[in-house]
């Protein structure tokens, strides 16, 4: 928990405002929570090799869990992913896959079908993630009222799928109704104004919606559809949907830097919506949820090798180049 009540809006000074980071995880990002659950779900129900479709963080983190449980990992990514992204999936000795952006979804379905495969992400048009993943998440909320005392006043959170935000929602929602608290955080949840499918389907009174995948330089968060679970998590929580330029939220993420703090831009990008958040009426603090390092955002696009979406292709390009049979 970072102190950021000096460098917040002078209206929310006196209440406290905190960046909760969450680059100091293993991977240096969020998802090392969402997988320490995934991963042992993999093992519990005897899977040798996980499949995880990712941009990034998500992938990184299930090659390093994977290695620590003793399984292979397939990690389904595009070509012009981060260098960081891909150091670090091959260092852990995972298997990344580079091919089209729409290839990615039906590759997950065929690569699933083999037997002793586990999937550790989505593989349904409106996005829910795995079962066990916002268990992980959940241990935010906990952290949160333990380093607190009490429960915040409000949570901003970048927001790509939604899962850490309902995740972070069901802990505090749990421990309200054991009795440990009485009231739930606000929670605002900040998208890429370029996408935000979260905030469009509150906008329009629907469980979820797919939107123009327009350019963004939020990768973390540049999603095209939301779940329905960031839904009833900002329904429950009085909560609200926020956009965010590209352009705010690298002027936060410098504003951040000054005082020591490297965040990616889709958490500096919830730095940058405290100007705009409105109806914060309990007291108590407010918490950023600051998600992963701008170490691993690309500094300049590299293609790696693209290959077809297909289980032939997979297989050659695998053994080609891991001396991997699946």
């Amino acid at each position: 928990m970072i102190d950021l009540s000096a460098i917040a809006p002078s209206q929310y000074r006196e209440r406290g405002v905190f960046l909760k980071d969450e680059s100091r995880n293993p991977t240096w990002s969020h998802k090392d929570r969402l997988n320490a659950c995934t991963v042992s779900a993999a093992l519990a129900v005897g899977a040798s090799t996980i499949i995880v479709s990712s941009s990034g963080n998500h992938g990184v983190s299930a090659a390093a869990h994977a290695a620590r449980a003793g399984l292979n990992c397939i990690v389904i990514t595009m070509p012009d992913v981060s260098q960081a992204f891909r150091d670090m999936i091959l260092a852990y000795g995972a298997f990344p896959v580079y091919v089209p952006a729409e290839g990615r979804w039906p590759l997950m379905h065929a690569l699933t079908g083999i037997e002793g495969t586990h999937p550790v992400s989505n593989l349904t048009p409106v996005h829910t993630g795995h079962p066990w993943g916002a268990e992980g998440y959940k241990t935010i909320a906990y952290e949160l009222y333990g380093q607190l005392g009490d429960v915040p006043a409000a949570l901003v959170i970048p927001t790509g799928y939604g899962e850490m935000l309902f995740g972070i929602h069901k802990g505090f929602r749990e421990l309200k109704q054991l009795g440990v608290t009485s009231r739930l955080p606000k929670i605002f949840a900040v998208e890429p104004a370029a996408r935000g499918p979260l905030y469009h389907a509150m906008a329009t009174g629907v469980e979820a919606v797919q939107v123009e995948a327009r350019p963004t330089r939020q990768s973390g968060t540049a999603c095209t559809v939301n779940s329905y679970r960031a839904v009833v998590a900002l329904r429950e929580s009085n909560g609200e949907p926020m956009l965010v330029s590209d352009e705010a939220a690298e002027k936060a993420q410098h504003t951040l830097a000054r005082e020591g703090i490297w965040q990616e831009l889709s958490p500096s990008a919830a730095f940058a919506a405290l100007a705009e958040l409105d109806g914060v009426v309990d007291d108590g603090p407010i918490v950023v949820i600051g998600c992963s390092t701008g170490l691993k955002e690309p500094a300049s696009p590299g293609l790696a090798r693209e290959i077809m979406p297909d289980l032939a292709s997979v297989r050659a390009y695998l053994r080609s180049e891991f001396h991997f049979e699946l």
